[in-house]
């Protein structure tokens, strides 16, 4: 498991002015630093006469007029000090170990960002630069389970999760572990909150999926696959490259690549949407049918 560390610039700038600070009241608590205002006006106006210099530097470095075991109190409490901000400084800010629950043999990419209560589960593997966000959970166990006799019985899930490089997590999102190999996100690819995967999922790259979707077990998604929100998609389909799903879309087949689906149960979306508008034609039509019978009725009537 590795954690990338980063830095950036202001935090170094704050962390040389406590520093300095910290330093300068050292200084000042020892009788050490002794200048006049008008020397330091020499050293920034027209600079330090040789005498001046000469003078702080065996005032700063030489002359300690407290007892040896005060110093050290004194040095010693002002490194702790130094040493609490560089610990808050300089700490590594990816991922917060005492609320990321990462499990033993679990793996961490570099410059990945693990938000508070985030779970990696044993041996699962997140790539470099993924973002995971509040309470997503990488590696539950999958649904799996088999009716025996009156009982129904727990199937182990002994497989494993695999986010490649560059792959997002939305808070409260789920990705359960494969029943024997693995259940894989491939680079890239976004996914969005409350969103459930299944075991042996494979997701290919640079997918997008919205929040509230549901993909059951052993589906395949291509490259490009955008999932609308609250859509679901069931168990052992293939979908290819660039494959779209509109919100609430419920999907029970194969889709070929490029495939725009919509509606539930799913179909291609320029029929769907046909379809939505000959239903809202359907009070109109039922009462030409009812016209058509009643008139139908008259002239059975009226034959001889």
């Amino acid at each position: 498991m590795t954690y990338a560390r980063r830095t950036s610039l202001p935090a170094v700038a704050i962390f040389l002015v406590a520093l300095l600070t910290i330093t300068t009241l050292l200084s000042l608590a020892t009788g050490a630093f002794r200048i006049s205002l008008s020397d330091l006006f020499g050293i920034i106006g027209d600079g330090p006469s040789r005498d001046t210099t000469d003078a702080v530097a065996h005032n700063v470095f030489w002359q300690v007029r407290l007892p040896r075991i005060v110093l050290a109190i004194i040095v010693g409490a002002s490194l702790a000090v130094a040493g609490v901000i560089m610990q808050g400084i300089f700490r590594n800010p990816l991922a917060e170990p005492a609320t990321v629950g990462v499990s033993a043999g679990a793996a961490v990419g570099a410059d990945s960002w693990l938000k508070p209560r985030v779970t990696v589960a044993d041996r699962c593997e997140v790539g470099a630069r993924c973002r995971l966000q509040s309470g997503a959970v990488v590696g539950s166990d999958g649904f799996g389970y088999e009716p025996v006799g009156d009982r129904v019985e727990r199937i182990p899930q002994v497989g494993t999760v695999v986010l490649e490089d560059d792959v997002e997590v939305g808070a409260n999102t789920t990705l359960d572990r494969a029943r024997f190999s693995r259940t894989v996100v491939g680079r890239g690819t976004k996914i969005d909150n409350l969103v459930q995967v299944a075991h042996n999922v494979r997701i290919g790259r640079q997918c997008l999926i919205t929040a509230q979707v549901g993909i059951a077990g052993s589906t395949v998604l291509g490259d490009g696959c955008v999932l609308g929100g609250q859509s679901g998609v069931a168990g052992h389909l293939r979908l290819g490259d660039g494959v779209r799903l509109g919100a609430q879309a419920g999907l029970f087949e194969d889709v070929p690549a490029g495939g725009f689906m919509n509606g539930s149960p799913a179909v291609p979306f320029g029929l769907e949407r046909r379809m939505a508008v000959l239903s809202r034609r359907l009070p109109e039509l039922f009462k030409k049918v009812d016209s058509l019978a009643a008139a139908l009725d008259a002239l059975r009537k009226d034959a001889p």
